[in-house]
């Protein structure tokens, strides 16, 4: 009898041991986002959001840059490291038009690059939906090296990245740098606050030959908007000030906004998210 009773007590002590081991060992892949929500994500733990963007894109989940002038998705399939700053990059080659007569056909060659050294993460969401900005650069054989400031969406669940909008910055700029004003603010599912960013860069001024290094500087702020964290169905930026070398530029719709210092997305009351 009691031979038979120690062996079910031995029974039940190895059990809730194996009980408390197991559950403090998934303890380790349970943590918190920045709002407080238990995210079971080992990642989320021990990676900043710029580190998960970036392994997902260089391996598994590589992206597609639209290309602003035709719509054509390139695929950057390829991690380039540049002294101290880290590339993605993908090349197009498309043939335009085939040969006719005595004229050969004519293609749109070129590579895109986009700079993850300068990525600016423009939400602080560690779980569902997050969004960053990043310059990246369009190289066309003989037709230019156009640079534009780019607005992705990442999906920790599915770790896909999509490009969502671009702002041309200039042919052949350089120093371009993203700096963060205000991020966007979400409270009890409708936007409170639209994010705006500034984008700084040095462009040729009208003096300057080929050979010199740009001189002109230039800024353009941007509204972010419909940032949302549950779908980027609606996310997009657009320019709402331009100053180059000084002088301020700024589109009709956006004068009043600035001014007043209230953009928003065009509506009287705060948007509703989906």
């Amino acid at each position: 009898m009691n031979k038979t009773l120690n062996k079910v007590l031995l029974a039940v002590l190895i059990i809730m041991g194996a009980f408390y081991y197991f559950q403090n060992s998934n303890n380790d892949y349970i943590c918190s986002d920045n709002e407080g929500e238990i995210a079971e994500n080992q990642q989320a733990c021990d990676k900043s959001s710029e580190a998960i963007i970036l392994d997902a894109l260089s391996k598994s989940y590589p992206v597609s840059v639209i290309y602003p002038e035709n719509e054509r998705p390139v695929l950057l399939d390829t991690v380039e490291q540049i002294e101290q700053s880290t590339y993605l990059r993908g090349q197009f080659d498309v043939l335009v038009s085939p040969a006719q007569g005595d004229s050969g056909p004519v293609y749109d060659r070129g590579t895109v690059s986009l700079n993850m050294s300068e990525l600016a993460l423009l939400s602080d969401n560690q779980t569902e939906m997050t969004y960053f900005a990043a310059p990246f650069v369009i190289n066309t054989v003989g037709s230019g090296v156009f640079t534009y400031v780019g607005l992705f969406s990442y999906d920790f669940n599915t770790q896909q990245t999509t490009h969502l909008s671009s702002e041309l910055l200039g042919n052949r700029v350089r120093e371009e740098k993203i700096i963060i004003e205000e991020k966007s603010v979400v409270k009890d599912n409708v936007f409170v606050q639209e994010g705006v960013i500034q984008v700084t860069f040095q462009s040729y001024g009208e003096q300057q030959s080929a050979a010199e290094y740009p001189q002109k500087n230039n800024k353009v702020t941007l509204q972010l908007v419909a940032l949302d964290p549950k779908n980027n169905e609606n996310a997009t930026f657009r320019a709402i000030k331009t100053e180059l070398n000084g002088k301020n530029e700024m589109n009709d719709e956006a004068n009043t906004c600035i001014e007043n210092d209230n953009c928003r997305d065009n509506s009287d009351s705060p948007a509703k998210l989906n």
